[in-house]
């Protein structure tokens, strides 16, 4: 829903159809926009698609080699990257909803703003890794992996 106020849009975040303030911001003046089509995946493999995003940015090598990084959701725990060997020396655990995984994952979430509104909690992580983590998922315009969702 939106409403225009003094030549800009102003937006509130989508209303569901049982929220008591629908018809409160309809009389208020807000109008509703067309949905746009969305995205929905359930990630069969997170850690193969962490890979290829690791692999297609510019990760230092010594974060790839010694960092692990975990994820928890209310539906699953994972690991997304694990060091080779026994070389680990940094833990990262993030901690999110699965469909902020399946949006991270496909390249449609900000992750360092995520942490920042507490969306996603990022565990362990120095600032200059959360910026890294934040360059490897950065958000693309639109990004389709074939084989790693139904």
């Amino acid at each position: 829903m939106h409403i225009d106020v003094g030549g800009r849009r102003l937006r509130f975040p989508s209303v569901s159809l049982a929220n008591p303030l629908r018809s409160f911001l309809a009389k208020a003046g807000f109008s509703e926009e067309r949905s746009q089509p969305q995205v929905m995946a359930r990630i069969v493999n997170p850690a193969r698609l962490f890979s290829r995003l690791m692999d297609t940015s510019d990760v230092p090598d010594d974060f790839r080699a010694s960092v692990r990084i975990d994820c928890s959701t209310p539906h699953r725990s994972l690991t997304l990257t694990e060091p080779a060997g026994s070389k680990e020396r940094r833990h990262i655990r993030l901690e999110m909803k699965e469909h902020s995984l399946a949006r991270m994952l496909c390249c449609r979430l900000d992750l360092r703003c995520a942490i920042e509104v507490e969306e996603v909690r990022c565990r362990g992580a120095t600032e200059s890794e959360m910026d890294l983590l934040a360059r490897i998922c950065r958000p693309a315009p639109w990004v389709q992996w074939f084989t790693d969702y139904v």
